[in-house]
């Protein structure tokens, strides 16, 4: 039995019919209940069982713009650290501004992969309103990441290049969706 008295097999079919206010300041959900056998009952959901289902109107926005910079640091860790690492560290630099450089390719490495993760905690709607501010400065880093590459592209070698570093294609839209999910409720 879960908390508050339902199982685990009512709660999935369980469907939100209004929120009551609760006199201790706790929340508690109204709910219909279709139970196996076919009987109807109603009943109420502590706060506990309520943070169970809060989880599931996640903000779409957000989760969206998780699920991209899940995948751009996947990229940027399985493919671009084998493909950059090894001539880096065969070039001709000194060593000490060669490791620098791959201190910097994971430093990237750790920004890309935890602000994904603050992308996912922000999509959920227990933290929608308390994580905005964090989301718009993840949001702002990852445009201002994207047009770092497309100015560097333009300036030393001209649009051809945008398409030799495409990483703004990813960039760009992660920031756009968390600046745009930032100013969304959960759906």
């Amino acid at each position: 039995m879960a908390e508050g008295g339902f199982s685990a097999s009512l709660l999935q079919q369980a469907q939100v019919d209004t929120a009551l206010p609760s006199n201790e300041g706790r929340a508690a959900i109204q709910r219909d209940v279709v139970t196996s056998s076919g009987r109807y009952t109603r009943g109420t959901i502590q706060q506990t069982d309520a943070k169970l289902l809060s989880i599931l109107p996640i903000n779409r926005l957000l989760f969206t713009a998780a699920i991209l910079a899940t995948l751009t640091a996947g990229i940027h860790i399985l493919v671009g650290t084998p493909e950059i690492e090894t001539p880096l560290l065969q070039s001709a630099m000194p060593l000490d501004l060669r490791l620098l450089l791959l201190a910097c390719w994971h430093l990237v490495s750790a920004c890309l992969t935890i602000s994904a993760i603050g992308f996912f905690i922000a999509a959920l709607p227990a933290n929608s309103v308390s994580s905005r501010q964090m989301v718009k400065l993840l949001s702002f880093l990852w445009i201002a990441f994207g047009l770092v590459f497309v100015t560097v592209a333009l300036v030393y070698a001209g649009t051809p290049m945008l398409a030799r570093l495409p990483q703004w294609i990813l960039l760009l839209p992660v920031g756009a969706l968390g600046l745009w999910g930032s100013k969304q409720s959960p759906s």
